[in-house]
């Protein structure tokens, strides 16, 4: 939800974010910048909206909070709207789902613009650098890629040559390369070597990297209570999970795994298994319902490089011993931190429950995946003082945005594409409901393809 600038403040920079409707680390990302620097500048934000149309919420007085645009037939409509505000600066956080056109705003409205590398969808048409079983690639040379390519094809069914020539000059044009984490610029910096990369840890309310050192917890006999955080798409290990609680469950091993969140298929659960679910929460109440199953730890069972992880930050906060993969964001936020296991990303569940077991027992068993600080973090940037351009515009009176605006308040125009794509949309969420209900996934696994498989978890589960 985006804030009204308080104090009937009247700031004179107006900036444009680009996202995806995909919810997740983006939408709470983009909300807590413009909670931060709500009063100091302007926000509007454009993004996927229902039916294939574009959504653009402007944060201007006497305009509708949603407006719609047809990105076929009104792209030059929404730029001549764009320009009567008075856009000072664009920041992209992700163009999937979003016409290639918008990639060209800047240069169409003459102002600067930045990107947020939330993955790696600039590179790796497949985002997370994951395989079609949902696992890293190992990231192969551009053979590699094209056979991956042939596999699941981009929707232009491009080559990897092409994609990436086609991001260059786009990733490479922008003023400030955002990046969460060091890996992410490294990896990032490969393909395109001429980019101002800047390492900006993602604005928080409580700053998870100034939180206290993790105590540990597990005292006395009893399982040790292993805490699993978040909504588990396939890439964020949810197999993997399943596979350690049911090994913890056939050996008999005092180690209990419990899933606050949701994963995208259904899960094997006690009493077949060590694995208790205990479903989606609020992030509000994320505190308390940690605080109320009192694990003694927290496990990580990525299967990608990820650029961030709030749920880490969760973790953080409350001082949880952490087991994660030694690779991405966690390896940069977990790496000289006290009772903090970084495990090769591949690890299989039977490594994962001896070395939760032996840690249950004695947490020095776990001393060869303990890692030394990173190097090099000096000089983090600041969103609160670095972020905004130092010069701004005076803001317009926009009476032409208000006539604009007449025509595209509401979705519901005359518009067959439209009218498709809200049918369609409709059918892929009853379509996902009726995935993750108990034994789908079994019976349609036995009646198609793998490959075909994985694409179809692809689309039902996420990215």
């Amino acid at each position: 939800m985006l804030h009204k600038p308080s104090g009937g403040a009247s700031p004179g920079i107006t900036i444009l974010m680009v996202e995806h409707a995909l919810g997740g680390g983006i939408r709470r990302h983009v909300a807590d910048l413009v909670s931060l620097l709500a009063g100091r500048a302007r926000f509007m934000v454009l993004a996927p909206g229902p039916g294939g149309l574009l959504q653009l919420s402007p944060d201007f007085p006497d305009l509708p909070p949603r407006l719609y645009f047809d990105p076929r037939r009104e792209l030059d409509a929404l730029k001549r709207f764009l320009a009567g505000c008075g856009i000072s600066r664009i920041h992209y956080h992700h163009l999937i789902q979003l016409p290639w056109e918008l990639a060209r705003l800047p240069a169409e409205l003459d102002v600067p613009y930045d990107f947020t590398a939330h993955d790696y969808f600039s590179y790796c048409p497949q985002i997370t650098l994951t395989t079609e079983s949902f696992r890293y690639c190992g990231e192969p040379t551009e053979p590699g890629c094209n056979r991956c390519l042939a596999i699941r094809p981009t929707p232009g069914n491009e080559s990897i040559e092409a994609w990436r020539w086609r991001q260059r000059p786009f990733i490479e044009g922008a003023a400030r390369v955002f990046v969460p984490a060091a890996s992410v610029g490294k990896r990032l910096e490969k393909h395109f070597p001429d980019a101002n990369f800047v390492l900006a840890s993602h604005p928080e309310q409580t700053d998870a990297g100034t939180c206290p050192d993790p105590a540990w917890r597990r005292v006395g006999e009893g399982k040790m209570k292993v805490l699993v955080l978040g909504a588990l798409n396939p890439t964020k290990g949810p197999d993997l999970l399943e596979a350690a609680a049911l090994d913890a469950h056939a050996r008999n091993l005092q180690v209990e795994f419990h899933l606050l969140g949701s994963a995208y298929r259904s899960l094997a659960t006690v009493p077949h298994s060590a694995l208790t679910i205990h479903g989606p929460y609020r992030d509000a109440e994320l505190g308390t319902l940690i605080d109320s199953l009192a694990p003694h730890i927290a496990w990580f069972p990525a299967q990608w490089p990820e650029t961030y992880s709030y749920t880490l930050s969760a973790a953080l906060r409350k001082k949880l011993p952490v087991v994660a993969p030694a690779f991405g964001a966690f390896q940069d936020r977990l790496s000289g931190r006290p009772f903090s296991w970084l495990v090769p990303w591949d690890m299989q569940a039977r490594g994962v429950n001896d070395l939760l077991a032996g840690l249950a027992t004695d947490p020095s068993t776990g001393n060869a995946y303990l890692s030394p600080p990173l190097t090099g973090r000096s000089g983090l940037f600041s969103y609160e003082s670095d972020y905004l351009p130092k010069e701004s515009r005076p803001l317009p009176v926009p009476p032409a945005p208000v006539r604009l605006s007449r025509k595209h308040a509401r979705a519901w125009r005359p518009n067959a594409r439209f009218v498709t794509g809200y049918l369609m949309a409709s059918a892929a969420r009853a379509l996902r409901r009726i995935y993750a209900l108990p034994g789908v996934q079994k019976t349609i696994a036995a009646m198609i393809p793998e490959h075909k498989l994985q694409m179809l978890r692809r689309r039902l589960g996420g990215y």
